[in-house]
């Protein structure tokens, strides 16, 4: 394990591309050598890792990962968010190859829109770490249970938000492919007199074809099924054809759902909830959504058939723009959210894997 110079050294730009060949290239090593079962490392208060990251604390466990809250001793003891694979599943290689990818994808992102991987490394176990700003905020989960709902406004300005988010994760080729509330936080920006939307969590990420990192495009399951969460999917990727339109369909049921309170599919499950998903009939509009001035923007990014989308992130983040601009002038006086800090928590510590369905 080797002391990388700070982050701030270096500008954001090359920072991004070195962080992205540096991982690429630790891909490719990994792929052609086995991961060591050494003795398992133990991480603790007070644990250093790459002689830099001092943990404070374990502040959250997914299924697969385990994240921790850091100091960068090489950085002025800066907080920070270090994610690792739980030590038991070394052995998978499928979820180690996912957690690989999910670092890469971050390693190349920059928007302040997302929560891009400042370094990355390997423990003497051989279990793979990255290292990301530390995030405390709220999630679209989160302000759903408190609020029930979301205005149209704050609707708008939060799909715009995760559209920047989306815009240059598609200019870089990755999908996301697990846009729900869950993943998007809202956390406060010091620059601006309101809160942020970020995009988190690229665990299931797929690189598009032609995009950056093609050797990453597949489906890491297996056996042919494909991650996603049903209730968020876009019928090609129920069939385990992603493409860069899947994520404007999710964010368009995500959106409807911030207006309504809940899914338009929350009472269907299983093969119900597929076969919905699948139909060529129109995703079942609660009344909240269909009266709201941000209703036409939802109904074309999420047609069922991607041509009749939203060509791109860019077209979508432009009409809602113009939906926000229409709200902003007939309600100018709208309050804010709130974000107390009571409500906030830190973006993995309600860590969710997406489940895994058949192509159908």
């Amino acid at each position: 394990m080797t002391r990388r110079p700070p982050p701030s050294s270096i500008p954001p730009s090359a920072r991004s591309a070195e962080l992205g060949e540096r991982l690429r290239q630790k891909i490719v090593d990994l792929r052609s050598d086995a991961y060591p079962l050494a003795a398992a490392t133990e991480i603790g208060v007070g644990t250093l890792l790459a002689d830099r990251y001092r943990v404070v604390r374990h502040i959250g466990r997914g299924a697969f990962c385990d994240v921790f809250e850091a100091r960068d001793t090489a950085e002025s003891e800066v907080p920070c968010a270090v994610k690792v694979p739980r030590p038991e599943r070394r052995t998978s290689e499928r979820h180690e190859a996912r957690f690989r990818m999910e670092a890469h994808a971050a390693s190349l992102l920059e928007s302040p829109h997302t929560a891009p991987a400042r370094d990355f490394g390997v423990l003497d176990d051989g279990r793979p770490f990255f290292v990301m700003e530390f995030l405390k905020g709220l999630s679209l989960a989160g302000l759903l249970a408190r609020d029930e709902r979301v205005d149209e406004l704050h609707v708008a300005m939060i799909g715009i938000d995760v559209l920047h988010a989306l815009v240059e994760a598609h200019e870089r080729g990755i999908i996301h492919r697990d846009i729900k509330p869950s993943n998007v936080l809202l956390v406060h920006n010091p620059r601006a007199p309101r809160l942020y939307a970020r995009l988190i969590d690229f665990g299931i990420a797929k690189y598009a074809m032609g995009g950056v990192g093609d050797e990453g495009a597949l489906d890491l399951t297996g056996d042919g099924r494909t991650p996603c969460t049903p209730r968020f999917a876009a019928p090609e990727q129920l069939r385990g054809t992603p493409d860069l339109r899947t994520d404007i369909y999710a964010l368009g049921l995500l959106l409807a759902t911030l207006l309504e309170g809940y899914s338009p599919y929350q009472a269907l499950s299983g093969a119900a909830l597929a076969a919905a998903q699948l139909s060529e009939e129109p995703v079942p509009w609660g009344p909240r959504t269909r009266a709201s001035a941000v209703f036409p923007v939802i109904a074309q990014a999420c047609e069922k058939s991607p041509e009749r989308r939203f060509a791109n992130a860019g077209a979508m983040r432009r009409a809602l723009r113009s939906t926000r601009a229409s709200i902003l002038a007939d309600a100018p006086s709208v309050s804010s959210i709130r974000l107390s800090p009571v409500d906030c928590d830190f973006e993995g510590v309600e860590t969710t894997e997406a489940g895994e369905v058949s192509p159908l």
